[in-house]
């Protein structure tokens, strides 16, 4: 059976579910894989992730119709809320948040709803395939760690259309949030048509020191960067996570992605040190092209946990 409704909707009209005796698939948006030659990051975080607004020449008019079809009246009809102006206000707030920590009171008082209500309307769009969670890393910590929930929406261009922007440039910040919400696209895609159950989560000491994506079985971390030079404190996250996770890790490598207007086969793949490997987007995409999982593991050497980079590299 192929549904394209949301297991919410699908529980409401009392179907059979089949627990336990059905397979479930799901289908993302783009992936760099599938885009192969045609990836461009740059179009995909200024258009979108569905195939249809990834190559149109209208893509902006094209979107805002689909957040305002999609994301506001379908779920009206299918009354999933009985507020629609609250949770209208509710995504125009959620979408300046996104990949952020998730402060659930803040976003309470800026709707004008409970608590609640808005974790409620989280886990609409967690139920309706628009947003998925990030929880934070926290398995035996030296050092004091936040754990709140991050959450990041399932496609960029659905957050610019919420937030009102018009383009992302790159070198931007703005840029590199744009980066991060495509890397944990391409890291949920690629686990789920491969089925990996890699698991992933962030990590991030209360001094605020982070890690964008840590596997969790540590087989792998990832930091993401939009720069044209790596500073050496760029990599400080990486090092600290080794530090605080010294007992589980033997030899430790993590993956640093940056963004750059152009690269060079030199400066695909470098070695920052300490086992972190230092790498481009456009490198991370030939990977995947190639079928190198982000959260595949080395053979080790020892019995014990090995950490092995991969890489990502952008235009």
């Amino acid at each position: 059976a192929l549904c394209g409704s949301s297991a919410r909707k699908v529980r409401r009209g009392h179907a059979n579910l089949l627990g336990g005796r059905a397979l479930r698939y799901e289908l993302f948006g783009l992936t760099a894989s599938e885009l192969g030659s045609d990836f461009n990051l740059e179009t995909l975080l200024n258009r979108d992730y569905l195939p249809a607004l990834y190559t149109s020449s209208h893509a902006s008019r094209a979107l805002r119709s689909y957040v305002a079809g999609c994301l506001r009246e379908e779920i009206a009809a299918e009354a999933l809320v009985r507020n629609l102006p609250a949770f209208s206000r509710f995504l125009d707030v959620a979408a300046l948040s996104d990949k952020e920590l998730v402060n659930m009171a803040n976003i309470a008082r800026e709707t004008g709803v409970s608590n609640h209500t808005v974790a409620s309307y989280f886990e609409i769009l967690v139920d309706t395939m628009l947003g998925r969670w990030l929880p934070a890393y926290r398995n035996r910590p030296k050092r004091r760690v936040i754990e709140a929930n991050k959450f990041y929406f399932a496609d960029f261009g659905v957050v610019n259309v919420l937030a009102k922007r018009s383009t992302v440039e790159p070198g931007s910040e703005l840029f590199g949030k744009a980066m991060e919400n495509w890397l944990m696209h391409e890291l949920t895609a690629f686990d789920a048509y491969e089925d990996r159950g890699t698991g992933w989560s962030y990590w991030r000491l209360a001094s605020g020191v982070e890690v964008d994506f840590v596997a969790q079985d540590l087989s792998v971390a990832i930091e993401s960067k939009v720069t044209e030079k790596a500073r050496d404190d760029h990599f400080r996250g990486l090092r600290e996570l080794k530090v605080d996770q010294v007992r589980s890790v033997n030899s430790f490598g993590a993956n640093f992605l940056r963004d750059k207007r152009t690269s060079r086969g030199s400066e695909e793949k470098l070695d920052a040190g300490g086992g972190i490997e230092h790498n481009h987007v456009v490198f991370f995409v030939r990977r995947r092209v190639r079928g190198t999982s982000p959260g595949a593991r080395t053979t080790p050497a020892r019995s014990s946990r090995r950490w092995r980079s991969v890489s990502a590299t952008g235009r």
